[in-house]
């Protein structure tokens, strides 16, 4: 690999996906400053073609924030039953969110369904919230708007998995859209997967994402998107007190059966022995922890920041 680095052929995209690979062998051999050194190389290569904006970023979030109050929430409540229950699990990406996820989905009632878009589909396209004409479109909300929105979302997920009774949705950042999430579906589980935000972003920052994530290339980025998602969770626990789960890594890797058994509790299942050989599951999964959740659970990613302390940022070490 590294003496296709300096090939003419190889465009600065294979670059930077060789610069990820290699900061990944060399970690494997414990060389954590040459690993951090392709790291950081591979990051930069993607960032310098990144049209990431701190600042569209945070109007955005504030938008979301000052739109869907309590009150909106409330008044916009979808009074439509379904057969199945989602269960939304966010957070920030490498959180735990498909850890969490596998753990649910050796239930005998729950279909792990991944990382969908359908609610970023609804909330840009469907809805039309996005920064360049949201106030105009958020005007426009109704009711009945949200209802059929909920439909729309119901009958795409059950096609999924038509006799299950709760299908989860994975995907991360729909953290965004937990007030819209809300008012669709007032009986919605939503667990919000929290870890030390210096392995989160450490997890972040070692990944080449193949969509999305646009701030991950930076550390500096990284850190201001990690706070304004704190802040909007902080927000989310306030107008809807009880209604969120924060289910901590940390925790469920001390007491694996008492952590499991507040996740199905909250998500009103029965217990299953299952939930804890979560690993012997078979299903897809298409994200960069499909090789961990088919093992045991592993107690070396807690405090694993510390291997590249010297390499990151202050604005990331002083997130905790």
């Amino acid at each position: 690999m590294e003496e296709l680095l300096g090939h003419p052929s190889v465009l600065s995209v294979g670059q930077s996906e060789l610069h990820f690979s290699l900061g990944k062998a060399y970690e494997d051999l414990k060389d954590y400053e040459v690993s951090f050194q392709h790291y950081a190389r591979g990051n930069d290569l993607v960032n310098k073609k990144s049209d990431f904006s701190l600042e569209n970023t945070k109007s955005y979030f504030r938008l979301i924030r000052d739109s869907f109050s309590k009150e909106f929430i409330f008044e916009n409540k979808n009074s439509q039953s379904y057969d199945v229950t989602p269960v939304f699990i966010v957070g920030m990406p490498r959180s735990g969110t498909s850890l969490t996820e596998q753990i649910l989905a050796s239930h005998t009632d729950v279909h792990g369904a991944g990382e969908l878009d359908l609610m970023w589909k609804i909330f840009t396209q469907t809805l039309g919230l996005v920064s360049d004409k949201y106030q105009k479109s958020f005007a426009l909300l109704t009711p009945k708007k949200i209802e059929n929105a909920a439909n729309s979302y119901i009958s795409s997920l059950q096609k999924l998995s038509p006799s299950a009774s709760f299908i989860t949705d994975k995907m991360p950042m729909n953290f965004r859209y937990i007030g819209l999430i809300k008012s669709m579906f007032p009986k919605a589980k939503i667990i919000h997967c929290i870890r030390d935000p210096r392995d989160t972003c450490l997890s972040i920052y070692k990944c080449r994402f193949m969509g999305g994530h646009p701030f991950a290339y930076d550390q500096k980025n990284l850190a201001e998107v990690y706070k304004l998602y704190t802040e909007m969770m902080a927000y989310w626990h306030s107008i809807l007190p009880g209604e969120i789960l924060d289910f901590r890594y940390e925790d469920l890797i001390e007491d694996q059966k008492t952590g499991t058994k507040r996740l199905l509790d909250y998500c009103g299942l029965d217990w299953q022995d299952t939930c804890l050989d979560f690993h012997k599951t078979k299903r897809t999964v298409n994200t960069a922890s499909v090789f961990q959740v088919k093992e045991p659970l592993y107690k070396t990613g807690a405090g694993y920041w510390k291997n590249y302390e010297q390499y990151l940022e202050k604005e990331i070490i002083e997130l905790a």
